[in-house]
């Protein structure tokens, strides 16, 4: 082994030792490169026992002609409600109380299968929020004031046949069904120890709500690593490219 040859030769080397141990030990999660896409949804003003229907075009993973493999995806969300809320009792010698609760639900399918939440059966993505007032004798009220409640969470999947449908070149359009309803508006679980039940008025009127807004914030990453097989192949392409040097 001539002295101009051997650095060629310790590189082929090393590429190829480091193609064999890339392909015999798969990335962890901490080595893998990420591609981020956030969605923003929303309806003003929404209308109690109403149902949203829109679409959500997610572009796919483009594997770069088979140069970058999709190992796993994430989806997070934040669902929530704004909402501008008052108290006013029309206050008499009596203790007026109410609570008031609504329900959000959130799902959506790609080709008419669930894809997020992937377990539709157990209630989709759900966010309670609700609204109580307990207002003793001689209350005179309260000015509206705006507030947010809401929920967040996330799924990871790394699903071979999903990931199949999340590879491409094109867009994956889900259809998302987005739905709003009153779940009750009843009497307090606690009034306060010192009020006599015959001094407690339930009162539906006591709290006068409006919803502003109801949202959801969607953030769907893809987990990716180099396609192993194709750094070798490169490694080696460079590797010829110095030896005819």
């Amino acid at each position: 082994m001539s002295i101009a040859t051997s650095p060629c030769r310790w590189l082929s080397c090393l590429v190829l030792l480091s193609a064999a141990v890339l392909l015999a030990s798969p990335a962890g999660a901490d080595e893998w490169l990420e591609e981020t896409h956030v969605f923003n949804l929303g309806v003003d003003a929404p209308a109690f026992d109403s149902t949203f229907e829109y679409n959500l075009d997610l572009p796919q993973f483009d594997t770069a002609g088979g140069a970058r493999d999709l190992v796993a995806y994430r989806v997070d969300h934040y669902l929530y409600s704004n909402y501008t809320y008052s108290v006013d009792p029309n206050p008499t010698e009596l203790w007026h109380g109410a609570d008031l609760s609504w329900r959000q639900t959130w799902s959506s399918t790609l080709d008419s299968e669930p894809w997020y939440p992937m377990n539709q059966s157990s209630g989709y993505v759900d966010a309670r929020a609700g609204v109580g007032a307990i207002c003793a004798p001689g209350f005179a009220g309260a000015e509206p004031f705006e507030t947010q409640s809401g929920i967040a969470g996330y799924e990871s999947h790394a699903d071979a046949a999903m990931l199949a449908r999340l590879s491409g070149t094109g867009t994956a359009t889900m259809a998302c069904t987005h739905t709003l309803s009153v779940l009750t508006i009843a009497e307090p679980a606690r009034w306060p120890g010192n009020v006599p039940p015959n001094q407690r008025v339930f009162d539906p009127e006591l709290i006068d709500l409006t919803l502003d807004h109801i949202g959801m914030d969607v953030t769907v990453t893809y987990y990716w690593t180099p396609e192993p097989t194709s750094l070798a192949l490169l490694g080696l392409g460079a590797v010829a490219l110095l030896r005819r040097r």
